[in-house]
């Protein structure tokens, strides 16, 4: 929960979701369930990008903020299964991407929970990128080559000046 909360606020700040000025239109939900008011909301955002008779400048963008646990991850599947958004383009973000979503049962040929939840995501979502992000990432680069995580490509990221790792501590 503190991760979730740490990620929300983060893109809230980032992409100034209270800034009325901004250029783009968001909305944001966190840990939506299918059975709640989100079904619809949800609907109505995908459906203006469907329609081509809606302006571009009164499409809005949904951004869903979600705990990396099956339960929740479940949820959002099934949120989407139910909307079957087939040709809107998604942008899976993992943060922590060495944190339980790698498949940790691959060894005994089953599918750990958070894994199988992951991958019933992507099907849902079929126009999607599914991007890991982590500060550690060898436990990503070192799955199975035909493993539906392992990575086509790799982009190191320059840390920023806050940024406390490996080099502060080890460098000498």
């Amino acid at each position: 929960n503190p991760l979730l909360d740490q990620s929300a606020s983060r893109l809230e700040r980032d992409l100034r979701l209270d800034d009325p000025e901004r250029d783009r239109r968001w909305v944001q939900f966190r840990n939506p369930e299918p059975s709640d008011t989100t079904l619809q909301a949800l609907r109505d955002v995908l459906e203006d990008w469907n329609d081509p008779a809606t302006p571009d400048e009164e499409r809005r963008t949904a951004l869903i903020t979600v705990l990396k646990h099956h339960g929740r991850l479940a949820s959002l599947a099934n949120l989407m299964q139910a909307l079957q958004p087939q040709q809107v383009s998604a942008l899976i973000i993992d943060d922590e991407a060495d944190q339980a979503s790698l498949n940790t049962e691959v060894a005994q040929g089953l599918e750990s929970s958070t894994y199988r939840r992951l991958m019933e995501l992507r099907q849902a979502l079929p126009s999607s990128t599914y991007l890991q992000y982590t500060a550690t990432p060898q436990a990503p680069l070192l799955i199975s080559i035909i493993d539906a995580l392992s990575p086509n490509f790799v982009q190191v990221l320059e840390p920023g000046d806050a940024y406390v790792g490996g080099r502060d501590f080890f460098e000498d």
